[in-house]
């Protein structure tokens, strides 16, 4: 399937994206194997002040999984959303205990950098999320080609940007990235943005409100989404 984005972490943390993973993205065949591979901090780096709203104030998140040629329901169960000041807040998402919380932070047109945060641990993870058509598309998993544009990005820096790029340590076992500062998080977001930082397969979940029935697939159609009842 067409990639539709351009472009060591600490274990409580990648266990609780392994949750997020698993119970609302939804990526159920490869989730042990994504479990490591993500981009986190230790504490969150985003301002609680920060924020924006692209999703409705209240939806169900159905996640779907990657199949052929499309997406496809998933057997997890959706996870409920409630936009709370700047940020949107679950208490109902499968293997969780207490809050999740999802905050959107513009890159772009479509485009945001997406940092969740767990009740019962500081570890924020992040990714970078684009909503269409009534469907969240979110890059969650650096693979090894990001971890090459990474390395070649250093190589090209003057010494002040090396250094930035230096708060973003790769993983050489699972490509996973931590994040060591806001600057660092901000030039990860921007080569994202501009289109130079590839990630792996984004994990796809349909928008819903209550009582909506959610499409049987999803498939890419040009920039946008095509959903088919």
């Amino acid at each position: 399937m067409t990639n539709r984005f351009a472009g060591g972490t600490r274990k409580k943390g990648s266990l609780h994206m392994f949750r997020l993973l698993r119970a609302v993205l939804a990526i159920a065949a490869t989730a042990l194997l994504l479990a490591a591979c993500t981009i986190s901090s230790e504490k969150l780096l985003v301002k609680e002040s920060e924020g924006s709203a692209p999703l409705p104030a209240h939806f169900i998140l159905y996640p779907y999984n990657d199949s052929t040629g499309a997406y496809v329901p998933a057997n997890d169960p959706p996870a409920t959303f409630n936009l709370v000041g700047k940020h949107y807040v679950s208490t109902d998402m499968a293997d969780t205990k207490g809050a999740v919380v999802a905050r959107f932070l513009p890159l772009g047109p479509d485009l945001f950098l997406l940092a969740v945060t767990f009740a019962d641990d500081a570890v924020t993870s992040y990714g970078f999320a684009r909503y269409r058509d009534g469907v969240l598309a979110m890059a969650i998993s650096p693979n090894g080609e990001t971890a090459k544009a990474l390395a070649a990005e250093r190589a090209e820096a003057a010494p002040k940007r090396r250094r930035l790029i230096d708060q973003l340590p790769v993983s050489g076992e699972t490509d996973a990235i931590t994040v060591k500062s806001r600057a660092a998080l901000d030039a990860l977001a921007k080569l994202y943005a501009d289109g130079r930082l590839p990630m792996g397969e984004p994990a796809v979940a349909y928008i819903g409100s209550d009582g909506s029935k959610p499409p049987a697939r999803i498939s890419a159609a040009g920039e946008g989404w095509k959903l088919t009842p």
